[in-house]
């Protein structure tokens, strides 16, 4: 039916065969990505190489000048100092004649020897040389002509040595002067030099930089648009395959990597899937017409196999219907008589306990006349109380009355004693007796009315608690006539329960005799029921094989019937899924 189809998944195979061969040439992607990052890597090493060979040329510049110009300069400085502490300590060794200054000068003389040696290290300069040569002349005629002389007494001719010395040492100094000078110069222009070139090598080093970044970015964007761009599109792609549109033009992607075989991949699955769909469409059309052949000879099949089934079924219906009846009235005559006998039993039990009931009911009924006259006892005894809470309560309230009364007393008792206190303090001496009693009748004035606001609040907690005892008193006397009321209630409850008692002893020896009349009567009946059950139990037997043939032919019908309307659903399914793709 899709010969197209075929014929096109033929040639992709082929061409996949093909293609396989040639991967075994092609470049990964992998390879690609460690190209460029060697390359980087690359650039980032001749930077490197760029910094330390900057580097090492700036510390060997740097180190040339304070290892040698430097100690060189200072050296030189230090020398002329020591040239003028020579010629100071002479001038001093001329004016006090002491040996020190004689030793100072030989100590000044080792320490120039020192920092002539020094010099000569540093330097490979002639204008050095033929300084500190005519330095070595300048402290040899020092010691020959001046030191010696004056040691040896002969002071005018050591200072007149001495004075020709002089001049020779600011010669030798300006000398000095000019040998700083040249190293001052030769320091300054080695550290331009220096500057000079690490500004050079820092514009190298921001250039080459720059260079790297541009590269990298360069290489980073090549590579990441060769991945992305052929990914997008294979994204679409398989979104459209995902959609069920088989039909479009393959991919076609130039290069030879992973992303390369991974094109091939997708076309070659969509060739597949065009060969599958198609194939599958064939197959669930045929499924089709074969499971609607197969359904429509299962409902006749089953058709005639219901009808026999149902015949079958309404003869073993009947049948066990039948041998049932039998066997459940024989099993209900059965638990019919011992039901019976129970009842018989059971009856002759009731008898027994109704002439106890009986009896309790009678001696129930003398306790319950007891429990009215002490019901009427504790009433009586209730109501007295009640009316005594209620007079105490009124002897409280007049207690209270009476507290009022004293308060008021005493309050005009206090007012007096304070207007005799007045009084007598107005009569002076005469009245200091009289004050002393007003303040006694004061004070006990105050205690009284002390007490009595602690009286009125017990007698106020005394009516209050009356009250709540009168309430709950009340309430158990309304109570209690209530109960009275249920006793007497009770009593003639039981006086009628009794006469019930008795007549239904009555009954139920009546009724323990007609059980024993039924019991004999029951047990012949039982005999001839289970007969009949037999009879019933062999005849469903024979349909019930017969029934059981049919309903197994019917029920293997049933099955097939219902797989080939599985089987037609499925097929349905199955077209409109194919359906959705588009070839």
């Amino acid at each position: 039916m899709y010969p197209w189809i075929q014929e096109g998944t033929m040639k992709q195979l082929k061409k996949q065969k093909k293609t396989s061969k040639i991967n075994a040439k092609k470049s990964s992607l992998q390879g690609k990505l460690f190209k460029a990052f060697g390359i980087i890597v690359v650039l980032c090493l001749l930077m490197s190489g760029f910094n330390f060979f900057s580097m090492t040329f700036i510390h060997n510049g740097t180190e040339k000048i304070v290892e040698k110009e430097s100690k060189a300069l200072i050296q030189s400085e230090q020398l002329r100092y020591n040239m003028a502490q020579q010629i100071s300590s002479v001038r001093a060794f001329f004016l006090y004649r002491s040996g020190k200054y004689q030793s100072e000068v030989a100590q000044l003389q080792k320490d120039s020897e020192i920092l002539k040696q020094g010099m000569l290290q540093l330097s490979n300069n002639q204008e050095v040389e033929n300084v500190i040569k005519q330095a070595d002349n300048w402290e040899r005629e020092l010691n020959e002509n001046v030191i010696k002389p004056a040691s040896a007494g002969m002071k005018v001719s050591a200072e007149q040595s001495f004075k020709k010395l002089e001049s020779q040492s600011e010669n030798l100094v300006a000398q000095l002067d000019e040998i700083a000078k040249s190293s001052e110069k030769q320091i300054s222009d080695a550290g331009a030099q220096i500057i000079s070139s690490g500004n050079t090598m820092r514009i190298l080093g921001l250039a080459i930089s720059i260079l790297i970044v541009g590269i990298s970015a360069f290489l980073a964007f090549n590579i990441s648009k060769s991945i992305t761009l052929p990914l997008k599109k294979l994204s679409r792609h398989l979104s459209e395959i995902s959609k069920g549109n088989l039909h479009h033009e393959p991919l076609h992607y130039k290069g030879k990597d992973e992303v390369g075989d991974l094109v091939e991949s997708v076309n070659g699955m969509n060739d597949q899937l065009k060969l599958l769909v198609g194939e599958i469409f064939k197959a669930s059309r045929q499924v089709g017409e074969q499971s609607g052949h197969l359904l429509h000879s299962s409902s006749e099949v089953r058709e005639g196999s219901e009808q026999i089934a149902s015949t079958m079924q309404e003869l073993t219906s009947g049948a066990e219907n039948q041998a049932s009846s039998a066997s459940q009235l024989s099993g209900a005559m059965a638990d019919f008589l011992e039901k019976i006998q129970t009842a018989n039993e059971a009856s002759a039990s009731a008898y027994t306990t109704s002439k106890a009931a009986i009896s309790q009911t009678s001696a129930g009924t003398l306790l319950m006349t007891k429990s009215v006259d002490q019901m009427t006892t504790i009433h009586d005894l209730m109501k007295g109380t009640v009316e005594k809470m209620k007079s105490l309560g009124e002897q409280s309230k007049e207690i209270s009355k009476l507290v009022a009364v004293i308060q008021t007393i005493a309050d005009q008792t206090n007012l007096l004693a304070l207007n005799a206190a007045i009084e007598a303090a107005r009569a002076g001496e005469h009245g200091k007796g009289f004050a002393v009693v007003a303040d006694e009748v004061r004070k006990l004035a105050e205690q009284v009315s002390s007490s009595i606001v602690d009286i009125h609040s017990i007698a106020a907690n005394v009516g209050k608690e009356t009250d709540e005892v009168t309430h709950n008193l009340n309430g158990g006397y309304a109570e209690i006539v209530k109960g009275t009321e249920s006793v007497h209630k009770t009593g003639e409850s039981f006086a009628v329960i009794k006469v019930h008692i008795e007549e239904m002893s009555a009954g139920i020896q009546e009724m323990q005799e007609h059980f024993q009349d039924i019991l004999l009567n029951g047990s012949a009946m039982n005999s001839a029921i289970t007969n009949i059950a037999s009879v019933s139990q062999e005849s469903a037997a024979g349909i019930e094989q017969t029934a059981a043939s049919a309903e197994q032919a019917n029920s293997a019908m049933e099955g097939i019937h219902g797989n080939a309307e599985s089987l037609s659903g499925l097929s349905k399914k199955l077209t409109e899924t194919v359906n959705k793709f588009t070839f």
